[in-house]
């Protein structure tokens, strides 16, 4: 028989073939933690999973700007799209409402297995000038105005009202999409957030359920308290499962106070130290609160280092996800080249390397490193 000839062609198509399946969109194989979410993440489970709460925690660590070098929302929206499809998202929707009173920002993102849904916190770079100052605002302005009262999710229920404010400006909105992402099939829905962010999600979860969209699980770290005694027990009456992170003495899970404004929380706090270890629905804490506790990077390195071994080689950790980040962005600017001269948008070839944001470093650390708040205002945030 004689030889089959071959289309000189068909090599080169096959080597394109596999260079386009490789780097299509942002799924690449050997990238620790790609495709982690639908591959790794329990959707299903009810209850404590310590990898599916750092699951949860990482997608609050992204959720602001300067996290993933973004300068405004739209730019935010394409750098966090990129990241968390690399880990298994597919489909995305943001909000992002402002007004006098509120500046809120939800992400709700899913596959073909699970929805869950970041409430952004407060929008702070983590430094000694502009974080202090964000406390002080809680305690001098949100906790001034006092409580809303909520009738209508029982007798007494009162709401902090910066929450309640905060939550109301996107809830109509944020509720049909979360509808939509859950579809015909009924997806099982997670809610998450840091900071004011896990105040949001925490109150945010209990509306959903009041107004039969069932929650799955919620996952909150570093959450203040949201409402009084009364919404305490409401809250018990529709939400079953959710798990309120606090990271060592983190202040912002102390406030507001209780002695004076009546604030609790609607769970008991599972503790996650500097070292790993972790302890489920414990006492609450009473020690003196600490600023430098609350860091959102602080939490996610802690869960991580609660993991085990095996499960550390399934997800991302922070640094992880920048250097994935940082791959992305410089596809996307190599990309971008391709369709510019040289590389350039004037044709100077001298111009055409990407310019990516700078890797964490010293100097970056340094951001991280929080004073505790002046001794003053500790003091009467013990007698509150």
């Amino acid at each position: 028989m004689g030889k089959t000839a071959r289309n000189p062609y068909s090599f080169v198509f096959c080597i394109l073939l596999v260079f386009a399946l490789c780097t299509s969109g942002v799924s690449w194989a050997g990238v620790r933690g790609g495709n982690c979410y639908p591959e790794h993440f329990k959707q299903s489970l009810k209850g404590h999973d310590i990898l599916n709460t750092y699951l949860c925690m990482l997608p609050s660590i992204y959720c602001y700007n300067w996290k993933v070098d973004a300068k405004n929302f739209e730019s935010f929206k394409e750098n966090y799209q990129k990241l968390f499809n690399l880990y298994g998202f597919s489909k995305f929707d943001f909000i992002n409402e402002r007004d006098r009173f509120s500046d809120t920002q939800v992400i709700i993102m899913s596959n073909d297995k699970m929805v869950m849904v970041v409430f952004r916190g407060s929008e702070t770079k983590f430094n000694k000038d502009n974080f202090a100052s964000s406390v002080r605002d809680w305690i001098t302005t949100d906790f001034a105005i006092g409580k809303t009262k909520v009738d209508k999710w029982g007798k007494g229920v009162k709401i902090h009202r910066g929450f309640y404010r905060a939550l109301n400006l996107v809830y109509d909105d944020f509720k049909k999409k979360c509808s939509e992402h859950i579809g015909l099939t009924n997806k099982p829905l997670w809610v998450t957030g840091h900071s004011l962010g896990g105040a949001l999600a925490t109150l945010a979860a209990f509306r959903l359920e009041t107004d039969g969209i069932a929650v799955h699980q919620i996952e909150v770290f570093g959450s203040p308290r949201v409402g009084n005694d009364k919404f305490l027990k409401a809250y018990g009456s529709k939400v079953s499962q959710i798990f309120r992170w606090v990271h060592q003495n983190d202040l912002i899970t102390m406030v507001p106070p209780r002695k004076v404004f009546k604030y609790c929380h609607v769970t008991r706090p599972s503790m996650i130290y500097t070292d790993g270890k972790k302890v489920l629905f414990a006492d609450e804490n009473n020690e003196k609160g600490k600023v430098s506790d609350h860091m959102g990077p602080d939490y996610g390195a802690a869960l991580f280092k609660a993991l085990p071994a095996a499960s550390q080689k399934l997800v991302p950790d922070d640094e992880d996800s920048y250097d994935n980040y940082e791959k992305i962005i410089k596809r996307s600017q190599e990309q971008e080249n391709e369709l510019k001269p040289n590389g350039t948008t004037d044709g100077n070839p001298d111009r055409n390397l990407p310019i990516l944001p700078k890797k964490p470093g010293k100097e970056a650390e340094k951001d991280k490193i929080v004073p505790p708040l002046p001794e003053k205002t500790l003091k009467l945030l013990e007698t509150l």
